[in-house]
């Protein structure tokens, strides 16, 4: 479960995660979440809890559907029950497939109906 809850914490932090932008030199840390507005390094989870809290105050940052996926993926991190971190994932991908038109449309429904089988 511990896997679990790193890559969970993980697929959250990954946005912000990057190399030191300030040209001090010292190319550290690097790791906030500019997208969330919090540019401050953050320290590597200690604990599989840790990461848990984590994913879960940067999954309260996102909005509407993405926040919907990202609090399932913490919560399947927690349990390893990944079936409603699928659903979740099936319908963001089906939210944006609504987005296209004509055979477009089709065409990413279906990818969104295959991957998720």
């Amino acid at each position: 479960m511990t896997v679990l809850a790193m890559l969970a914490a993980s697929a959250i932090f990954a946005v912000g995660c990057g190399g030191d932008d300030d040209d001090g030199g010292d190319g550290g840390g690097g790791s906030g979440n500019p997208v969330s507005g919090d540019t401050s390094p953050q320290a590597k989870p200690e604990s599989e809890d840790e990461a848990i809290d984590r994913c879960f105050e940067e999954a309260r940052k996102q909005q509407g559907q993405a926040r919907e996926t990202a609090e399932a993926a913490c919560r399947a991190a927690d349990t390893g029950d990944t079936d409603e971190l699928k659903d979740e994932a099936k319908e963001q991908c089906l939210e944006t497939a609504r987005q296209f038109d004509g055979a477009a449309r089709k065409q990413a429904e279906d990818a969104c109906e295959k991957a998720t089988e």
